[in-house]
Formats: C-alpha cells, sequence, structure tokens
C-alpha cells in the first residue's frame, strides 16, 4: 500500500509540475479539512434525546408508521394533504400516531395551510403531497414560505429509484426544482435514513434563517418490504437467464432499501434548533442611543414573533417597557391589540423622516419600509435580523442612512435584552409628546378615510365597506388577507384584534393563499372568528375549498371585493357591506336592506 501511494503522489507531482514535498503537504491539509468538516457536521447535528424504540415488524411495517411516530413527537397536530398513491402510507401513519389528516382540493392549498400553521403555532406545517405535478403544484406556495421566512415541511412521494429516469409515472428531477427554493432538500433511499432525514429537516427549517425543507420519498422506501417485493418480481417475467438475473440485481437493490431494520428503531425528541446571537455591547449601544433619543421609533416585522406564542408574551412585555412608539408590519401587526397605546397603525414614513433613533427589528429595509429612504443623514439606526443578507440589502440605495448597529440576532431576543437593560429609573412620560404626535399622524389619516367613504360611487364604496365590517368583527377575530388593492383598503380600515391576528402571503404578493390560510387559522383556534378577504382574483384560486371548510366543519367568514359588488349592483341594494358567511352547506349573504339572498354550494 505505500509504495501505491508513493506511485500516486509522483504522478500528482508529475502532472501538476509541484514537488513531492508539496503534493503530500496539500494532501494532509486536505485530509486534516475533510475531517474538521466531518467532527463539526457531526456536533452540530446532535439528536435530540431517545423517546423510545420502534420495533420494525417486516410483514406489516412499513415507513408511514415511522413518518408519522416522527411528526408525533414534533408536535405536529394537523398534515394537509392532497392524497395520492405514492404518498398514501404517510397518511395512514399519521393518522394512526394521532394526527389529524386534512385533505384539501388543491396542492397549493395544502402546502399554505401548513406555512399557516406555522406561523400560529411555532410548530412547523406538514404538507404530504405526491409525485410530479402534485409537488410542482405547490412551488408557489413553498417559494412564498421561503421569501416569508416560514418553517414548513414538505413531504413528496416520488418514482421508484430503480425507474429513475426512464418514463416512470410522475417521475421529473424533483430535487432540482426544490433545491433552490428549500434551505435543506433530502432524498431517501433506505427506510434507515428517514427519521435522521426527518429530524434533520425540522431542526434545519427553523434555524437561522427560517424556511421550507423538502424531503423525498421513493415509493419503493414507504410500502411494506413484502409489497415491494411482489409488485417488482412481477414486472421482470420469464424463466430464462436474463430475467432470473435482473430478479436477482433487483432483490439486491430491495435488500438494500430494507437493511438495518432488524434491531429497534429510536424515536427521538427534537434537535436543538440554533440561531444567531446578540452580543452585549450591541445591546449596550442601543440602550445608549435610546437615553439620548428625542423621537425613538420601533418597527416590527414577522421576524420578530417566529419563535412561536410564548417568547412573542414577552417581547410584547419588552415593548411595553421601552415605552416608544411602534409600527407592526406582517405577523406581528395585533401584537399589542387594537387600541394600545404605543401602536401607530400608519404614517411610519412620516415618523421616519422626524426621527431621531430609529429600530427596526425582523424586516429589511425593502419596499414595505420604502428602503428606508424616508430616514434623514445622521440617525441612529439599529437593525435586527436573523438573516445576514436582509442586513445587508439596499445599503447601496441609502448610504447616507446606512444603520449604525447591525444585529444578526433573533430580534425577539434582542430587543427583550434591550429592555432588561434599559433603566426603568428613566421617567414613563419622557416620550409622551412624540407618541401624542405620532398617533395625531394617523388619525389625520383616519379622517381623510372617512371623508372617502363618504364618497358616492358607482358600486360599493371600498373604504364604507372597510369600515362597516370593524363594526361586525369579534374581537377574537382573525383576519386573512388574500389580494391586492381591496386587501390594502382592509389592511387600513380594518382593525387586527390580536395578536397573530392577520395574515397575508407578505413580500411575495401571491394570489391564493387565502383559503389555506383560513382553513388553518380555523383549525389552530377553532373557538375564533375567522375572517377571509378576498380580492376578485384571489378567490378564484381556492373558491373550491369551501368544500373542505364544510367537510371539516371549519365555518369561515369571506368577503369577495368582486361578487360583494356584482351582487349589491344586481339587486339594487345601499352602497354597504355584503357579507359571504360560510355554513356547513351553504352560503348566505346579507345584505344591510334586510334582503337575504341564499346560495346553493
Amino acid at each position: 500500500m505505500p509504495g501505491v501511494l508513493s506511485v500516486l503522489l509522483s504522478s500528482v507531482a508529475f502532472r501538476t509540475g509541484l514537488s513531492e514535498q508539496k503534493v503530500k503537504l496539500y494532501t494532509a491539509l486536505a485530509g486534516l479539512m475533510g475531517l474538521a468538516v466531518y467532527f463539526l457536521r457531526s456536533r452540530g447535528l446532535k439528536r435530540g434525546k431517545m423517546v423510545y424504540k420502534f420495533v420494525w415488524d417486516r410483514s406489516t411495517s412499513n415507513a408511514g408508521d415511522l413518518v408519522g411516530e416522527c411528526l408525533k413527537q414534533h408536535g405536529v397536530k394537523f398534515v394537509y394533504t392532497l392524497c395520492g398513491g405514492h404518498v398514501s402510507p404517510i397518511l395512514v401513519g399519521s393518522k394512526k400516531a394521532g394526527i389529524r389528516v386534512i385533505d384539501v382540493r388543491h396542492e397549493a392549498t395544502a402546502a399554505f395551510a401548513a406555512e399557516a400553521t406555522s406561523r400560529l403555532t411555532g410548530v412547523p406545517g406538514v404538507c404530504v403531497v405526491t409525485a410530479g405535478p402534485g409537488l410542482t403544484n405547490t412551488l408557489t406556495a413553498i417559494k412564498n414560505a421561503e421569501l416569508s421566512q416560514t418553517p414548513l415541511i414538505l413531504l413528496g412521494g416520488a418514482t421508484s429509484d430503480l425507474l429513475k429516469g426512464r418514463h416512470s409515472l410522475q417521475d421529473i428531477d424533483q430535487m432540482a426544482v426544490f433545491r433552490p427554493h428549500c434551505k435543506f432538500v433530502k432524498h431517501i433511499s433506505r427506510v434507515e435514513e428517514i427519521l435522521p432525514s426527518l429530524e434533520e429537516a425540522f431542526m434545519q427549517s427553523m434555524s437561522g434563517t427560517p424556511g421550507p425543507v423538502f424531503v423525498e420519498f421513493p415509493i419503493d422506501t414507504l410500502y411494506q418490504e413484502s409489497l415491494t417485493r411482489d409488485t417488482v418480481a412481477g414486472m421482470i417475467r420469464g424463466k430464462s437467464l436474463v430475467p432470473r438475473m435482473l430478479r436477482w440485481g433487483v432483490s439486491k437493490i430491495i435488500n438494500r432499501i430494507f437493511t438495518g431494520l432488524d434491531r429497534p428503531i429510536p424515536i427521538h425528541a427534537p434537535m436543538e434548533v440554533t440561531f444567531p446571537k446578540h452580543s452585549s455591547s450591541q445591546v449596550a449601544q442601543v440602550v445608549q442611543a435610546l437615553k439620548k433619543a428625542k423621537k425613538p421609533m420601533l418597527v416590527l416585522g414577522s421576524q420578530s414573533v417566529c419563535q412561536g406564542p410564548e417568547k412573542m408574551r414577552e417581547l410584547v412585555a419588552a415593548v411595553t417597557k421601552l415605552g416608544i412608539p411602534v409600527w407592526l408590519q406582517g405577523m406581528c401587526r395585533g401584537l399589542l391589540g387594537k387600541s394600545h397605546r404605543l401602536y401607530v397603525p400608519s404614517n411610519r414614513n412620516k415618523a421616519f423622516s422626524e426621527s431621531d433613533c430609529v429600530l427596526i427589528s425582523g424586516v429589511p429595509f425593502d419596499f414595505r419600509t420604502n428602503y428606508g429612504l424616508s430616514i434623514p443623514m445622521g440617525v441612529f439606526i439599529a437593525s435586527v435580523n436573523r438573516n445576514l443578507d436582509d442586513l445587508q440589502i439596499n445599503r447601496d440605495f441609502k448610504m447616507w442612512t446606512a444603520p449604525s448597529v447591525l444585529v444578526n440576532a433573533d430580534p425577539a431576543d434582542f430587543l427583550i435584552a434591550v429592555a432588561d437593560k434599559y433603566p426603568s429609573a428613566l421617567p414613563s412620560t419622557q416620550w409622551d409628546e412624540w407618541i401624542d404626535t405620532c398617533s395625531g399622524y394617523h388619525a389625520e389619516r383616519m379622517r381623510k378615510n372617512a371623508l372617502t367613504s363618504e364618497v358616492v360611487t358607482d358600486f360599493v364604496n371600498p373604504v364604507k365597506l372597510c369600515m362597516e365590517i370593524n363594526n361586525y368583527i369579534s374581537d377574537d377575530a382573525t383576519l386573512i388577507g388574500d389580494g391586492g388593492d381591496f386587501v390594502a383598503t382592509v389592511a387600513y380600515n380594518v382593525n387586527t384584534r390580536k395578536p397573530l391576528g392577520w395574515m397575508t402571503a407578505g413580500l411575495y404578493g401571491t394570489l391564493g393563499a387565502g383559503a389555506g390560510y383560513a382553513l388553518a387559522a380555523k383549525l389552530v383556534n377553532p373557538g375564533d372568528e375567522v375572517v377571509l378577504f378576498w380580492g376578485d382574483g384571489s378567490c378564484g384560486y381556492s373558491v373550491m375549498d369551501f368544500d373542505t371548510f364544510r367537510r371539516f366543519e371549519t365555518p369561515v367568514v369571506a368577503i369577495d371585493s368582486f361578487l360583494s359588488f356584482s351582487l349589491t349592483d344586481s339587486l339594487n341594494s345601499p352602497p354597504l357591506p355584503p357579507i359571504l358567511l360560510s355554513l356547513p352547506s351553504f352560503l348566505v349573504v346579507y345584505l344591510k336592506a334586510d334582503l337575504t339572498c341564499t346560495l346553493p354550494f
């Protein structure tokens, strides 16, 4: 062996023109780097505590049982799907594990519902769909989860590895499709890989910048071993030497798929989730800036609540202690309720132009914050984000107002730390005048909206409609926005009632998320009212899932801008809000003039 290595090293030296000594050095360094990567990866993927051991029965068990048990250990309550033969064992196994299987009318709705479940619970939502078009139908929703930085577990079927690239049913290169949009992708080739892969998938989806992950299950890894063997054997017929050799080779491949299952399989608790941490010096810089500030302001984006409801309560206490005016966007809308003294619903850019200290948490300087262009030169800016790219984005747009402090850390943890270090001895009224000024900006905006609501229009005045709807909605309502102009009008004129009480697609501006979001909101909080605001185009993407609402007894109030306008016009009713209310088997349109029109579903 030493002689062989010597010949190889001499050959490399000759071909590269390097001395043998340098080749040996580079080879040793490469080996050390490989060992370091292996060591760091093994440390970073430390598995959770073992809960129990699953005993595999080769005659009755299938991989769906393992998937179901793993999902259960990770706190999954719902699996969203449009059933397909490639993935049926996962659905059966999930149901056996006590997980509710929710089958919808389009795969995109399943993925959007999984995304919404993640946002509302802090536990990654799970979407299970069949191979090929079943998976590609989810692509828009998966991209939305990536851009909204929402953890999501996508489990997809695939053709057998034996038939890859042979024009098998629904066979495409799914890994190539999803790799650009997912944080983590994994192809399962052996049953024993399933649990470690799923455990890592959950951890990866929540660590660092949250996002979607994809695990691909070839059909022969999911079904019972005996069924897989019988199915494959039936495809290769004949008693001559060639068929017999083929059957022998295929048998060896199947042996590999089901290897390692004779010993009990450990089921683990979730792996530790990791994300970047702030430093004490960064906290001190922001505390000092706040002490000096005369007109501070805080902008909270969706990433500020990505750790779930428990951390959210600590965040509310921290924001209240800091006592500076707050603008809320994305999933943070409603964080302080609908009438908190510090909450300013509108005119953020006006406040930007006058503030002397800006804290922006969990949202980048993008179109939603006017790229930061409203902030004057010399203002102290602290930007907090888990995503390093989001901290750096558009700095060339606003070189004169680049952030003074860039904090690559969890926004909620950072603000809680700032509040903890902020001196309680400072007067709680020091920014009262500034808070009143900001509230006055919003009051002026609402006065203009009130005037707009009185304008007589050919159809329903949308501002008047929203103001009237605001009087109907209960304080426990979750509001879903799925549309463009109509939803923008809703956002300014219908108050979000509670924390996690407002959901839209976000940065991607996706149409079609509404039914999935509404379904998840009602399943997660069945006692709360759910109101879905649909634009005229977005309604068409998922209106068929009213059938899903009916089957799973999840009544949702849906208000559609186009249908509302056409109904009020055709019935010559006053320009006041119709409300589409979904009941178990039909829709009812309520009109202000006590005229009721029932539409059979």
